[in-house]
C-alpha cells in the first residue's frame, strides 16, 4: 500500500506497533483451528488519533468468537476560538460461517492562521473465519483428490469527503482465501491529496473464481480472512477536512461450489458439509434474515452490471442458505 500523506507519522505510529501483536494472534488462532479440526471466528481492530499537538489514545480490539467488535479513538485541540485541530477514527470487524465483514474509517480536521496545524486519524480492521468441509461423494473413494471451482465475492467502497486545500488520506483492502493447498488473495488501495487527486490501484471489487484441491472421505480446510485501513490527515492555513473510509461491511463471502472434477469428470453428486458449523460449501453464503435464493452464476451477472452501471456494490447479497 503506497501511503504518500504529509504529517501522518504521528497517527500510523500508533496503528503499526500493534499489528505484529495482532498477526501473531491470528496465525496461531488459524493453527489451533486447523490442528481442532474445529471452526474459529476472529476479529480485530485498532483506532488511533491525534493531532500534531497530541497524540490521541489507541483502541485496540482483539476477540474470538462471531460477535463483532469495534474501537474509537478521538483527540482534540482547541488552542482559541479562530484555531483548532481534530482527529478521530473508527474500526469494526466480525466473522460468521461463510462470510467476513470489516470497516475502517479515519478524519482530520483543523482549522488555524498558519501551516503547524494538522489532525487526522487512522483505523484498521481485520475479520477472519477458519473451518473444515468433509467431501464425500457414494461414487469416490476416500482419499482421492478433487479440484474444486468455486466463487467468492468481496463487495465493498471508497468512501471519502474532503475539503479545503491542505488534506490527503489513503484507503485500503485486503480478501485472502486458503483452502489447504491454494492461496487467493486480492487487495486493493485509494490515495488522495489536495494537490494530487485521487489515484487507485490493485483490484477491483466483485466477483472472483478461485480454484484449489480438496480429497474425498476427509475434512478440508477453508479459511476466509478480510482487512481494512484508512487514514486522514488534515492540516494548514484556513478550514481543512479530510474524511476516508474502506467499507467491507457488506462482507467477502463464500460464493459457493461451482464444479467437483476428478481425473477430467466431473462429479455431480457430491456434499461438502461442515460437520462444526453445519455450513454447506455447495452453496453461497446468505446473509440472516434474507429470503430471495439466487445462484451463484446470477450473483456473477449481477456483479457484472453494476460495475459496468458505475455504481458501488452497496447492497446486501442474499445467496443460498443461512445458519442459526
Amino acid at each position: 500500500m503506497t501511503r504518500g500523506a504529509p504529517r501522518k507519522e504521528f497517527v500510523v505510529a500508533l496503528i503499526s506497533r500493534q499489528r505484529g501483536f495482532f498477526i501473531s494472534v491470528f496465525a496461531l488462532a488459524s493453527l489451533a483451528a486447523t490442528a481442532g479440526q474445529c471452526a474459529n471466528f476472529l476479529a480485530q481492530t485498532t483506532a488511533a488519533s491525534g493531532t500534531i499537538q497530541t497524540p490521541g489514545v489507541t483502541d485496540n480490539k482483539n476477540v474470538s468468537g462471531a460477535a463483532p467488535v469495534s474501537a474509537t479513538s478521538s483527540s482534540s485541540v482547541d488552542s482559541s476560538s479562530d484555531q483548532f485541530a481534530r482527529g478521530s477514527s473508527y474500526s469494526s470487524a466480525s466473522a460468521e460461517a461463510g462470510a467476513v465483514h470489516a470497516y475502517s474509517s479515519a478524519t482530520g480536521e483543523t482549522f488555524g492562521v498558519n501551516c503547524c496545524t494538522s489532525g487526522g486519524g487512522s483505523a484498521s480492521s481485520t475479520g477472519q473465519f477458519s473451518d473444515l468441509f468433509f467431501l464425500s461423494s457414494s461414487d469416490i473413494a476416500a482419499g482421492t483428490k478433487a479440484t474444486i471451482t468455486a466463487t467468492v465475492y468481496v463487495d465493498g467502497a471508497f468512501l471519502s469527503d474532503q475539503s479545503g486545500v491542505a488534506w490527503s488520506g489513503s484507503e485500503w483492502w485486503r480478501a485472502s482465501a486458503y483452502t489447504g493447498d491454494t492461496p487467493f488473495s486480492v487487495s486493493g488501495s485509494r490515495n488522495g491529496s489536495a494537490g494530487g487527486g485521487f489515484s487507485e490501484s490493485g483490484a477491483s471489487f466483485g466477483a472472483y473464481t478461485i480454484t484449489f484441491g480438496a480429497f474425498f472421505g476427509q475434512n478440508n480446510l477453508m479459511q476466509m480472512t478480510v482487512e481494512t485501513e484508512a487514514f486522514a490527515s488534515a492540516g494548514g492555513p484556513g478550514l481543512n477536512f479530510s474524511s476516508f473510509a474502506t467499507d467491507l461491511g457488506d462482507t467477502f463471502a463464500w460464493g459457493g461450489i461451482q464444479k467437483v472434477m476428478v481425473d477430467g469428470t466431473e462429479v455431480t453428486d457430491f456434499s461438502a458439509l461442515s460437520a462444526d458449523t453445519g455450513f454447506d460449501y455447495r452453496y453461497a453464503y446468505v446473509e440472516p434474515g434474507s429470503g430471495a435464493v439466487p445462484e451463484p452464476a446470477t450473483w456473477a451477472l449481477m456483479l457484472t452490471g453494476f460495475g459496468l452501471g458505475g455504481t458501488m456494490l452497496r447492497s446486501r447479497r442474499v445467496p443460498r442458505q443461512q445458519i442459526a
